[in-house]
């Protein structure tokens, strides 16, 4: 069943394909593989290689960076491409563009032929060619020329192009470029013939496949066009409704909404003023804090108040007295309603300053509110 269907899909491909044709510089000549889509085998002889290992560059990275090097590597304005990756390394080759457009304008191609390849996807003629099974240098001739590979665990990694039988010295030349020895394995010199089938692992450049496909791309560009279009249309008719549905309703809510927002606007204002004067309640009174500091000093120690001042909850007292330890006067003046005392001596002899600070218990003790007063 397998070997039928793949007779019938040949078959078809036979039918509905074109020939593969191949471009030297002395003309073209058709080979005897078909394909679905118009392909241009650029000769070797109008093509040069290069072995370039992007395997230490990131995958997602590889194009851009092998694009680069290709700016740097091309010494024409306008250069053709083909690449077939292997393990991060990239088999390329690269073409004059001009120079096969101009070969292929001069080739005596019918008009009919000539638009066919014109626009056709172009392939570098190596990758018609069967790859190296082994490790070495191996010599075979191309349509025009001969082409001297070196193979590397399935990879093309040199390779140099002869206009005829390369000789010995040629031969040899070209193994020390590569650093090998002259008895590095050589395969015999022969003529192979052209695979039906490419190398795998090789992309068209985006271009070319978009103009293999064109009608498609057009075609597809189209539907989804149109198909944009009557989403839009849709959706534009859905929001009509919705619009005109809303619009009474909003007109319904305008007249509340105006009256939601001036009592919004009064509520706030009303809160800020209630945050002013609630601000007057929450802190005892002058006459009530004294009181309770002065209640809690030592009652068989003999002072004088000499300065009171107190900003919010915080209160600093300046005494006169005879102290003899300071952390006693701490210990009476801590608890409910009083925190943070701390007692030091002040820039006056015999003259000790107390801070403290008055918590929420004391402003519930306190029964009186009011402002500060200095006592003297």
């Amino acid at each position: 069943m397998k070997q039928w269907l793949s007779a019938q899909w040949n078959r078809l491909i036979t039918r509905f394909s074109t020939p593969r044709t191949i471009l030297c510089a002395n003309g073209v000549q058709q080979l005897d593989g078909h394909s679905l889509a118009p392909q241009l085998v650029v000769g070797r002889d109008l093509c040069r290689f290069a072995s370039v290992d992007l395997a230490h560059v990131p995958s997602a990275q590889r194009r851009q960076a092998l694009g680069h090097q290709i700016e740097s590597i091309s010494p024409w304005g306008r250069t053709g491409h083909y690449v077939v990756w292997r393990d991060g390394v990239a088999q390329l080759w690269l073409w004059d563009a001009e120079r096969v457009d101009a070969a292929l304008a001069g080739a005596g191609l019918s008009p009919l032929a000539y638009l066919r390849l014109k626009s056709s996807v172009r392939l570098p003629e190596t990758i018609f060619l069967a790859r190296g099974d082994r490790d070495g240098v191996i010599s075979r001739a191309c349509a025009v020329g001969w082409d001297v590979q070196r193979w590397q665990a399935g990879t093309l990694r040199a390779s140099r192009w002869y206009m005829t039988q390369p000789t010995a010295s040629d031969l040899t030349w070209f193994l020390r470029s590569q650093g090998l020895d002259g008895n590095s394995d050589t395969l015999t010199f022969g003529q192979l013939s052209h695979l039906t089938a490419a190398w795998p692992g090789g992309r068209p450049p985006p271009w070319q496949w978009l103009r293999m496909h064109r009608q498609a791309v057009a075609y597809g560009v189209g539907f989804l066009l149109v198909l944009t279009f009557s989403l839009q249309l849709t959706a534009g008719l859905r929001w009509w409704r919705l619009e005109e549905s809303y619009h009474a309703h909003s007109a319904a809510l305008q007249a509340s909404t105006t009256d939601l927002l001036r009592a919004r606007g009064e509520a706030r204002r009303e809160s800020a003023r209630y945050g002013q004067l609630r601000s007057l309640f929450d802190m005892p009174g002058s006459l009530a804090s004294q009181w309770l500091v002065t209640s809690r000093m030592p009652a068989e120690m003999k002072y004088d108040v000499v300065i009171w001042e107190r900003v919010e909850r915080s209160v600093e007292m300046v005494i006169a007295a005879q102290v003899s330890d300071t952390l006693g006067i701490v210990r009476a003046l801590t608890g409910p309603g009083i925190t943070d005392v701390t007692v030091e001596p002040w820039r006056k002899a015999g003259h000790y300053s107390v801070r403290l600070r008055l918590d929420d218990r004391a402003v519930a003790q306190a029964g009186m509110k009011g402002t500060d007063v200095a006592a003297k």
